[in-house]
C-alpha cells in the first residue's frame, strides 16, 4: 500500500514512531496516521467555513452570504440620519467664500509676474496691506458689534 501526500510522511523513518519496534511499531504507525488523516479532514473543513464566512476574493457570493448582506445593509441604511446633502442649508462664514480672500489669492498670482526682488515684494506688501482693510472693513469696530 503506497501512502500519498502528507501521510506518506508520517510513514517515514522520521516519525514519531522510529523507536519502536515490531507490533508496537505497526499500532503505533497505524495510530499516527489514522491521527494525521483525521487532522487534515478537519483542516479541510476548517479552510473551507473560514473560506465561506469571509468570502475572500471571490466575485460571486453564495445565495446565502448575498441575502445576509442586503438583509444587514437595509437595517444599517433605515437606522442611519440624514446625509450632508439631506441637510438644511445654512449661510455660515465657514461655508462660504470671502470676496477679499479671493481677491487676495489673486493678486498674489499677478505680484509673481513682477521681477524678483524688491519690486515683487512691494507688490506683496501692497496686497497684503489691502487685505488686512478689507478685513478690518468687514468685521466691523468694536462699538459696531457691541449694539
Amino acid at each position: 500500500m503506497a501512502l500519498v501526500g502528507p501521510v506518506a510522511h508520517a510513514a517515514s523513518d522520521h516519525s514519531a514512531c522510529s523507536s519502536q519496534t515490531g507490533r508496537d511499531k505497526l499500532r503505533c504507525e497505524s495510530r499516527h496516521k489514522r491521527l494525521l488523516r483525521q487532522g487534515t479532514k478537519s483542516r479541510i473543513v476548517r479552510s473551507r467555513a473560514q473560506q465561506d464566512s469571509s468570502a475572500f476574493g471571490r466575485t460571486k457570493l453564495r445565495f446565502e452570504e448575498r441575502m445576509k448582506r442586503s438583509a444587514a445593509n437595509k437595517k444599517r441604511l433605515s437606522r442611519r440620519g440624514p446625509t450632508v446633502r439631506e441637510l438644511p442649508k445654512v449661510k455660515d462664514v465657514n461655508t462660504s467664500r470671502i470676496q477679499y480672500l479671493q481677491e487676495y489669492r489673486q493678486n498674489q498670482v499677478q505680484c509673481m509676474e513682477e521681477a524678483p526682488g524688491r519690486p515683487r515684494r512691494l507688490c506683496f506688501e501692497r496686497i497684503r496691506n489691502g487685505a488686512k482693510k478689507a478685513m478690518k472693513d468687514a468685521r466691523g469696530t468694536w462699538l459696531e458689534n457691541r449694539k
